[in-house]
């Protein structure tokens, strides 16, 4: 018997199990910006970040997905005009720099995928095309025609999920290769009109 899934909002109890899950959403962003730590302490940032009521990693910008009582998966929207993509935030400046070509493709009226995860034991059942299901309903019910994420070009498997949703390429960051965020050919920045 296949277990349902259900989408909820997160709560400040989740940071815990959503601290991986945004790590594997960043696919190695987060951990490229050495100013938030890494390993351990870099998931007990998160995990608190996530219990604050504020900020881009609080509980309150969150949808999870739960199979069994378990957070299978995380995605978490916003609109593009509110992320702070000159805000360094203590980021190194050569890391900020080889980060400016994402910084700088983006739909400035659209609502924003900045997360979406699913464990990887999870992966298969369908909860990444219900939770960006579930975003493009928000970006309607919220006055948004479209709806984009970055992708890393090489994430094949992400970029088909996006794909069988309606999402099509827009722009691309050329982001170059760095042996700390060990991506070829930038990210691509997809939108869907809903």
């Amino acid at each position: 018997m296949d277990i349902p899934i259900v989408l909820r909002k997160a709560t400040p109890e989740d940071g815990p199990c959503l601290a991986p899950l945004i790590l594997l959403a960043g696919d190695g962003v987060l951990e490229f910006w050495t100013c938030l730590g890494s390993g351990d302490a870099l998931r007990r940032r998160l995990a608190a970040m996530v219990a604050d009521a504020s900020g881009p990693y609080s509980h309150a910008a969150f949808v999870v997905a739960e199979a069994g009582g378990r957070i299978a998966g995380i995605a978490s929207a916003t609109p593009a005009t509110s992320l702070p993509l000159d805000d360094p935030s203590g980021v190194p400046a050569d890391r900020l720099e080889h980060l400016r070509p994402l910084r700088q493709a983006w739909d400035p009226g659209s609502l924003y995928i900045s997360s979406l995860a699913v464990d990887p034991v999870q992966q298969g059942r369908g909860i990444g095309r219900r939770l960006l299901g579930h975003a493009c309903r928000h970006a309607r019910d919220t006055g948004f025609n479209r709806v984009t994420a970055h992708v890393w070009a090489d994430n094949t498997a992400a970029r088909h999920v996006y794909h069988e949703q309606g999402f099509e390429p827009f722009s691309h960051a050329a982001i170059p290769w760095h042996p700390l965020l060990p991506h070829r050919g930038g990210t691509l920045l997809l939108r869907r009109f809903v």
